[in-house]
């Protein structure tokens, strides 16, 4: 399903796509814009229409590429399980059948652990890095938050013995039951400029963000007083401000 992306920033206007995976999945992308690339990665059990406010803006200046991860969104699996290595291994197919050579990664929560564990396995394609919100421990949560993960995997579980719909979706929700698997000394290997970006109301401890990134080998944390988790849906303004700021530096430092 080749549409034609032969210049330099390997550019397109607004396609809704899917890419085809070696055991049968189906990963659905959207691909909206001109200009150097920036992949969008989204948080558990939402899909890439959650940066619809960032594509709405960036697409005049950027190439924008929102993926589904796998068994989330327009997305299917076809694998018994679901690991955060085979989803970075879907997002480096959809990328390397764009012809993608390098990007910035804008990844939110669970799409922010999947942008580490990426930049970990394929550190070539990517130029720099955008995480909001990553957990890559279960005590990086607040208690409140693991307690209603916990409540909802447990709810999902029973209800998969009798409705596959909720058998698929525990299956997403056990993504944030485990550490993710990257170590601390892996993060270190992580050169290109990162910037991990949280809010003063976060589900996620801040001590855990900025030990991710001060573990990162080019890691910057950033703050925003008064967000929570959702700085993308609810600071748009800044959010976007921040996205095309670290892709202007990056673009340059490249060119």
């Amino acid at each position: 399903m080749y549409f034609g992306i032969n210049l330099r920033y390997n550019v397109a206007w607004r396609q809704d796509m899917y890419c085809l995976m070696e055991d049968g999945t189906k990963i659905y992308y959207q691909i909206c814009g001109r200009g150097y690339p920036i992949v969008f990665l989204h948080g558990n059990g939402l899909s890439g229409m959650y940066f619809k406010k960032q594509v709405r803006e960036l697409a005049g200046e950027y190439c924008c590429i929102c993926i589904d991860s796998r068994a989330q969104g327009n997305s299917n699996n076809e694998a018994e399980e679901l690991e955060f290595a085979q989803m970075a291994k879907d997002v480096e197919e959809v990328l390397c059948f764009l012809r993608i050579k390098k990007c910035l990664i804008v990844g939110h929560s669970d799409g922010a652990n999947l942008a580490l564990v990426y930049a970990r396995d394929y550190p070539d394609r990517v130029g720099g890095m955008l995480i909001n919100s990553p957990n890559i421990q279960i005590n990086g949560v607040k208690k409140y938050g693991v307690w209603l993960v916990d409540i909802e995997y447990a709810l999902l579980c029973f209800l998969g013995k009798r409705f596959l719909f909720a058998k698929k979706m525990a299956k997403v929700v056990h993504l944030m039951v485990e550490d993710v698997p990257i170590s601390y000394e892996e993060l270190k290997k992580i050169k290109v400029p990162v910037y991990v970006l949280g809010g003063s109301r976060d589900i996620i401890k801040r001590e855990h963000m900025k030990n991710i990134a001060s573990h990162l080998g080019n890691g910057k944390l950033l703050i925003r007083r008064g967000q929570g988790h959702h700085i993308a849906l609810f600071d748009t303004r800044v959010y976007n401000r921040l996205v095309a700021y670290i892709a202007k530096k990056i673009k340059g430092g490249e060119q």
